[in-house]
């Protein structure tokens, strides 16, 4: 019954502080009527969303009925993230597969991934679906390094564009030449490389 819920109130998040039907009020009403005695600590809660839905208090649906569903994220941020991911997932292969000195790795500035920012609006969307695929053991090498206390999405779609137009993403390996360059080019293109190269090597 909580699935049915979820996915009612999933099909109608597109209408927030809008009108929500007697019928989809009813099926709802009924949904946490079921839920208040399956779940006896969450009763109060769920008598609210009665209320709120018996009365029809339209200015209360988004604070408290889609208190618990986030806003969609796109399919774009999720192929970017899968992509981000993929690319970090193969330097630090290849950095594994070299047998890099830690001095070796740590002059690499700006290849290693430092978690994205939950608490910045726009990185918090890409935590989300990185906590995600880690959870679905996807990308598990990352499962402890998701978040992130500073934002870094700009420097890793710098990143990203530049191993893109190389055509690393084609290789299942890079060479300790393709990671200098990659550095090198991705320290260069940022504009103030000074102020990032310290923070972009791996501790």
């Amino acid at each position: 019954m909580p699935l049915s819920t979820n996915k009612l109130l999933k099909s109608i998040n597109q209408m927030k502080n809008e009108s929500i039907s007697k019928t989809n009020r009813l099926i709802l009403i009924n949904q946490y009527e079921i839920l208040k005695h399956l779940n006896t600590d969450l009763k109060e809660h769920y008598d609210k969303m009665i209320k709120i839905l018996e009365n029809g208090f339209n200015i209360e649906y988004d604070g408290k009925l889609f208190q618990f569903i986030s806003d969609e994220i796109s399919s774009d941020i999720c192929e970017e993230t899968i992509n981000l991911l993929s690319m970090f997932s193969n330097i630090e292969d290849s950095m594994i597969s070299l047998k890099l000195s830690n001095e070796q790795i740590n002059s690499l500035s700006g290849l290693h991934f430092m978690g994205f920012d939950n608490q910045e609006e726009e990185e918090a969307m890409y935590y989300s679906y990185s906590k995600f695929l880690t959870e679905d053991d996807r990308f598990i090498w990352f499962k402890n390094k998701i978040s992130g206390k500073m934002g870094h999405l700009e420097i890793y779609r710098i990143l990203l564009g530049i191993y893109n137009d190389n055509k690393f993403n084609t290789k299942n390996e890079l060479s300790l030449n393709d990671l200098k360059m990659l550095s090198q080019k991705v320290i260069n293109e940022y504009n103030n490389p000074s102020d990032y190269s310290d923070i972009y090597k791996n501790d």
